[in-house]
């Protein structure tokens, strides 16, 4: 069936598996190319079991946003303005997925991925010659507070969670020593992302109302997918590499709420905005390759072990305004056949 998967949340890690038997262990004896596989790589890696499959993952997934920034910088002594962008580590996320094949290479999957986490906290604190703001620049309706005076503080949070699930029918074909799957059904997913800053009054004075920045955008959306992913094998240990992707594009609803006080724009922008249910279409792809080590067991079944590097993009996703938003990271998971 398929190798090896093709993206975050899109197969990914475990892929459906090749159906091998076992190459340089006792199902093929004395291994790849060699007269124990009793018929060489064609043998080893075609044959075998068929069936129900079940795959376990971490992706240490890492967000990139285009063109998007957090808060600002800037110098009042030589004017400049620095933009200082969301900051995500390596997060672990997990991955799932679930299928079976006939042994016509006819079968279908299901898999679902999930991020879920904040970026690094900002706590900047204003000299009078360096000042701090936050911004929601939207097209027509900006919003800005400033930490300017001496000793005022800017904090700012922000959060991530986007979750993909894939329910699609598959096929499985050899093309020479490459066994490859191509596939296609439905994906839903959704994305939430979330931005707090606020600016503390002066310490040592009367206290007053802290200004207010906060915005959050969400998308939900179902529509087709489609996928291509391959499986080469390797002359050695039972090592394949893998490799792979696909695409979806996604049609549902996405909403924006922005909250200001304090706002020092020239005309004051409302303190509450809100886009709620308007239509929306976001492309989501991904592309993906590793290795594999698959080996035979003794009760029948067959055990996968996988690692991949692994890049997906979000288009019109990621900012107040339309951007983009990508992953990046590496990926390690198991899977077990029967």
């Amino acid at each position: 069936s398929g190798c090896g998967g093709h993206g975050f949340g899109f197969g990914g890690l475990f892929g459906g598996g090749c159906k091998i038997g076992g190459c340089g262990n006792a199902g093929c004896g004395g291994g790849c190319g060699v007269a124990g596989c009793g018929g060489g790589l064609a043998r080893c890696h075609s044959g075998g079991l068929r069936g129900l499959y079940f795959g376990v993952g971490l992706v240490f997934a890492k967000p990139h946003f285009k063109e998007s920034f957090k808060i600002s910088s800037t110098n009042n002594q030589t004017g400049q303005q620095t933009l200082i962008p969301f900051e995500y580590e390596y997060e672990a996320t997990p991955r799932f997925e679930l299928g079976l094949e006939k042994p016509s290479g006819l079968g279908v999957r299901a898999d679902y991925w999930v991020f879920d986490h904040s970026g690094r906290d900002i706590f900047a604190q204003s000299d009078g010659r360096n000042i701090y703001g936050a911004h929601a620049v939207t097209i027509i309706f900006p919003a800005t507070i400033l930490a300017a005076a001496p000793g005022q503080t800017m904090t700012s949070t922000d959060s991530l969670k986007t979750q993909i699930f894939n329910l699609q029918g598959t096929m499985r074909a050899r093309l020479g020593r490459a066994v490859g799957r191509v596939g296609g059904g439905l994906r839903y997913a959704s994305l939430t992302q979330t931005l707090r800053s606020t600016v503390s009054p002066l310490p040592g004075t009367t206290p007053g109302p802290p200004s207010h920045l906060n915005w959050e955008r969400n998308f939900e959306g179902i529509g087709p997918s489609a996928f291509a992913d391959f499986r080469i094998p390797l002359r050695c240990c039972g090592l394949s590499a893998t490799g792979g992707g696909g695409g979806s594009l996604l049609f549902g609803n996405k909403s924006l709420d922005r909250f200001v006080i304090g706002d020092i724009n020239e005309v004051p922008a409302s303190p509450f905005l809100n886009l709620t249910d308007a239509d929306e279409v976001v492309g989501v792809f991904e592309l993906g390759f590793g290795l594999e080590w698959r080996r035979q067991l003794a009760s029948g079944g067959q055990l996968a072990v996988r690692s991949r590097y692994e890049g997906q993009l979000w288009a019109e996703a990621g900012a107040p305004t339309l951007g983009f938003l990508g992953f990046q990271g590496f990926g390690l998971g198991v899977e077990m056949r029967k």
